[in-house]
């Protein structure tokens, strides 16, 4: 949505770094991938309604992307995983 900078805020991941646990502030985020630095996904979670947090605490350390999709827009940022 052109004009609206907190919704784009509100699709976002914490802390970064982190070592496994991330958290997000919307509760309407469907869908959250995990991509390597060249683009390809290689983990997808479905996300029920209000569900606020995921462990990605598996993934090797490393520099990851990390795409969220709610029911209008989608977004990508960098992750840093750090155990």
């Amino acid at each position: 949505v052109l004009g609206t900078e907190a919704p784009a805020r509100a699709l976002r991941v914490y802390p970064n770094p982190t070592s496994g646990p991330i958290r997000w502030e919307t509760t309407s985020l469907r869908q959250l991938d995990v991509l390597d630095l060249t683009g390809r996904t290689l983990l997808t979670l479905p996300t029920a309604p209000g569900r606020q947090e995921a462990d990605l605490g598996a993934l090797p350390d490393g520099f990851y992307l990390i795409r969220l999709t709610d029911e209008a827009r989608s977004t990508v940022q960098k992750l840093l995983i750090r155990h």
